[in-house]
């Protein structure tokens, strides 16, 4: 069977759209990926500030082991304990001074920690807005790695 050369380039045509079509379907998905993690992100951060208020306010006149053990059940009891892409929040405390200190961590849209939590009781504020893979992280209700708009 013979292809006429007006056959051949129909094809190619339809050959390329295809392709430029699933292209442009993948760049698509991407943007949306990453606008609804953004948005995850946000409302994690959002969920967190909520559990760390709930921490502060009633946690206060608790002595540090009583403290710890509230501010625990604090985390469950809202949301589940979970972030926006239902994930377990990690909740770690100590005695640092004499006093109940705490880490509220969510390890982010790609579900793994960016370094043990303990550290985040050491590291300094930085900017992770856009960043959704990087762990939000609030400490002694105080946002360490901002999230939030």
């Amino acid at each position: 069977m013979r292809v006429s050369f007006n056959d051949a380039m129909k094809r190619g045509f339809v050959v390329t759209a295809a392709i430029a079509m699933a292209i442009l379907i993948g760049i698509a998905i991407a943007y949306v990926r990453q606008m609804m993690n953004r948005g995850f992100q946000i409302n994690t951060s959002v969920r967190m500030s909520v559990i760390c208020d709930a921490i502060e306010r009633d946690t206060r006149r608790l002595d540090a082991a009583a403290a710890s053990a509230r501010a625990r059940k604090i985390v469950l009891e809202h949301y589940g304990g979970l972030d926006a892409w239902h994930r377990p929040l990690l909740f770690v405390s100590r005695l640092e001074q004499g006093r109940f200190s705490y880490v509220l961590v969510s390890v982010g849209s790609d579900g793994k920690a960016d370094r043990p939590a303990e550290q985040y009781f050491s590291v300094p504020r930085s900017d992770i807005r856009g960043s959704a893979e990087r762990d939000v992280v609030f400490r002694n209700g105080q946002w360490i790695t901002n999230g939030m708009k």
